[in-house]
């Protein structure tokens, strides 16, 4: 898939920890979506 850079709606430069932090919450809201635990939460 290839990747789309939203500099939109993301303030914020896209350095590659941003790039990373942005993966990151992606594959954890899915995972807690899959898992179903609605009580677990990413403070970020």
């Amino acid at each position: 898939m290839p990747v789309v850079r939203s500099e939109a709606t993301h303030p914020l430069p896209s350095t590659p920890e941003c790039v990373l932090t942005s993966i990151l919450n992606r594959l954890t809201m899915s995972v807690v979506r899959h898992s179903g635990a609605r009580e677990y939460r990413v403070d970020t």
